[in-house]
Parts: structure tokens; C-alpha cells; sequence
């Protein structure tokens, strides 16, 4: 049976470091725990867990200041690839303190079933920040070969040319509530001056658009997509959508037209695309084509799974759906009907047998719905 070593890079993680720990121990035969200058009390915490749990190994290293440059800037993928070599197990898994490991035991057997059949083989899990915030990331591959790219956003890859990756639906919760963007930017910046790479150029645009930097975060959405073309990856179709909403977000209408079609082309087998088309069409009153494009979103969701990063609720939401269907589906059907008095938003709704249906609100959010009063 295959053993497979935890490895874990922390600092100043008193707070979350024995729960992290404690959830390891169904599922990891090592511990691997490199402390990266720890003041608020870890290493005590982490020696007084070990004393607790003495049928666990343990390889605890103190680097220190390591792998922070002379600008005090933090080499992430450095740190985790020296745990890698500090590990003395057939396989090893990454996690980060302030991760929580859902059902792990059952990860455990999966794991073992995976290795038995496939030795060369790496390991997917679902990373979840938010209920609609989760995506698929390698989590476990053989020691011998694993390796980490980047020194923030840093990701794990496995080297063997018989590479197998088996893509589970297990489930890591990230329960981390501050994030350092400024310095996540500093970083991402520093390797964007050494290399231009599709992953920095995404990162760097989802660091501006956390700080609402909306325009700025656009821009490297745009380099995202258009400077690396031959990358159709789940980076690249984030970039898109990212740059669709923010397109609708500050009405960039042309924007929008643009690249919501640019999205159908390349992944026509995706929602968002038609979402945001939707979203376009209904800001250009042409609501036939709002129906067509919802309809195409709806039938999509009931094919896709909402495993990929950064979901956009609405656009997996059944409910919602309906919702703007039906909008757009009324709307289409009276577009052509002369209006005797337009009304504001939340007016009566008269339909041409004078039947009254009451009060409309928008299922379109900024755009809203103009509703109208109609006679024979």
C-alpha cells in the first residue's frame, strides 16, 4: 500500500495549525511541516501536538526568513517544493493551515484505490472558498516527480512522462477570511517583470478586481485572453467571463457584444458566453434573441457542473433563469404592440384585453425592464 506524507508551510498559524493537523491524521502516514518564522506561539503548539500523537512522524524544519527576498517578498512554490524534498513517503499532498479537509477518511480509501491501480498518477481535488467559489486543483502526485510552478498562486504539477491526473469531487475548504492582496500584487508583479505568462497576467487582473480596481483589472483580463491564445485553459475562460461582467458592470456595450460572442466561439459548450449574449441583447432591446440565449443557457446547465473557479451564481441559478425567460419572453411577445404611456419600473403591467396583471420587476438586474401599458 502507498504512503503518503502531508505537507504542510506555515507561519504565525496558531489559530488553525491543531485543527489542521488534527484532520490529517486519517488520512496522511507523515507529517511535513516547514515553519517559515513563526512568532505568536506555532512551533509550541506544533511539538506539544506531536507529544500528544506519538505514533505520528514528524519532520518539523524552522527556515526562518529562507525564502523571503531581500524586499521581504514570500517564494510560496520554493517553500512547498523544500517540503516536497523533506518527505519520505511514496506520494506526497499539499495543504495550506488554513484548510480544512472535508471527509477525510474517504479520501483516504480513494486515494489508496487510485495508486493500486495507477502508480504515476496525481490527484485533483475540489478547492472551496465560498459555496460558489470551488475549483479543481492538484493536490496529490508522487513524491519522486512532484514539483511546484510559481512563487504566489503557486500550483502543483507531476513531471512523470506517465502522468495520470484523476480528477475527484472531494472537497478542501480554504477558511481563510484576510487575504494580503497588496502583497500578492508586489509578487505577481516581480515575476511578471522576470516572465510574461498567462497565470500572472490572470492573477494580477483578479487582484484589482478584488480591490474594485475594475478598469485596471479589465486590462489584464484582456492580456489574459488575447496575448495567450493557444492557452485554452480554465484560466483563459475565467479571463473571459471576467471580462463580460465587467464589460456589463460599467455598460461597455461594444465591449461586451464583442466578447460574449468571442466566449460562444471558443466554448460554445459553456453557459456563460450565452449568459452575458443574453445580457447584451436584453441592453439592446432585441429580446427574440434574449429568449434564444437564455434558452441555450438553461439547456447548458443541465450538462455542466458548477465545479469551475469563480461561479457566477446566476448563471447556474435555475430559478433565476426562469425568472428572466419569462421577462424576456413577455417582452418579446408585446415589442411589437404600440404603447399608449410608458411607465416606470415596478408600473402596472395592462395586457391589450385590459386584463390587469399587476407589477413587474426586472429579472435583468442593472438594465431593468421599461414596462408598458397597452390598448387594442
Amino acid at each position: 500500500m502507498a504512503t503518503l506524507s502531508g505537507c504542510l508551510v506555515v507561519r504565525n498559524g496558531k489559530k488553525s495549525v491543531v485543527r489542521c493537523l488534527d484532520a490529517l491524521l486519517p488520512l496522511v502516514n507523515e507529517y511535513v511541516i516547514i515553519d517559515t518564522g513563526s512568532k505568536d506561539g506555532t512551533l509550541e503548539l506544533i511539538k506539544g501536538w506531536a507529544s500528544r500523537h506519538p505514533n505520528s512522524r514528524i519532520v518539523l524544519v524552522n527556515v526562518g526568513s529562507k525564502f523571503h527576498d531581500d524586499d521581504g517578498i514570500f517564494d510560496f512554490g520554493a517553500a512547498k517544493n523544500y517540503a516536497i524534498s523533506s518527505a519520505t513517503c511514496d506520494y506526497v499532498m499539499w495543504i495550506d493551515v488554513n484548510d480544512e479537509i472535508l471527509k477525510p477518511r474517504e479520501v483516504r480509501l480513494a486515494f489508496d484505490k487510485i495508486t493500486r491501480k495507477m502508480p504515476h498518477a496525481c490527484i485533483t481535488m475540489l478547492t472551496e472558498v465560498d459555496p460558489s467559489f470551488a475549483f479543481p486543483r492538484v493536490r496529490i502526485a508522487p513524491r519522486t516527480t512532484a514539483k511546484f510552478i510559481g512563487s504566489i498562486h503557486e500550483y502543483m504539477v507531476n513531471e512523470d512522462p506517465q502522468n495520470t491526473i484523476v480528477t475527484t469531487r472531494f472537497r478542501i475548504r480554504n477558511v481563510k477570511t484576510c487575504r494580503d492582496i497588496a502583497r500578492n500584487v508586489k509578487s505577481l508583479m516581480k515575476e511578471w517583470r522576470k516572465e510574461h505568462t498567462q497565470r500572472i497576467a490572470f492573477y494580477l487582473g483578479n487582484s484589482a478586481r478584488d480591490m474594485n480596481d475594475f478598469f485596471t483589472a479589465l486590462d489584464w483580463y484582456i492580456i489574459t485572453v488575447d496575448e495567450f491564445p493557444t492557452f485554452t485553459n480554465e484560466e483563459r475562460a475565467k479571463a473571459m467571463e471576467a471580462i463580460c461582467d465587467i464589460a456589463l458592470r460599467e455598460n461597455l456595450l461594444d465591449l461586451l457584444d464583442e466578447r460574449s460572442m468571442m466566449f460562444i466561439n471558443e466554448l460554445p459548450d459553456r453557459p456563460e458566453g450565452y449568459y452575458y449574449r443574453a445580457k447584451y441583447q436584453y441592453a439592446r432591446k432585441n429580446y427574440p434573441k434574449v429568449v434564444k440565449a437564455l434558452e441555450q443557457v438553461m439547456k447548458l446547465n443541465t450538462r455542466v457542473r458548477p465545479t469551475h473557479m469563480w461561479i457566477n451564481a446566476e448563471i447556474y441559478d435555475r430559478h433565476q433563469q426562469l425568472e428572466m425567460l419569462k421577462e424576456a419572453q413577455l417582452k418579446a411577445e408585446y415589442s411589437n404592440m404600440s404603447p399608449i404611456a410608458p411607465c416606470i419600473e415596478d408600473a402596472s403591467v395592462v395586457m391589450p384585453n385590459g386584463q390587469y396583471v399587476g407589477r413587474m420587476n426586472s429579472a435583468f438586474g442593472d438594465f431593468g425592464i421599461p414596462a408598458y401599458q397597452y390598448t387594442n
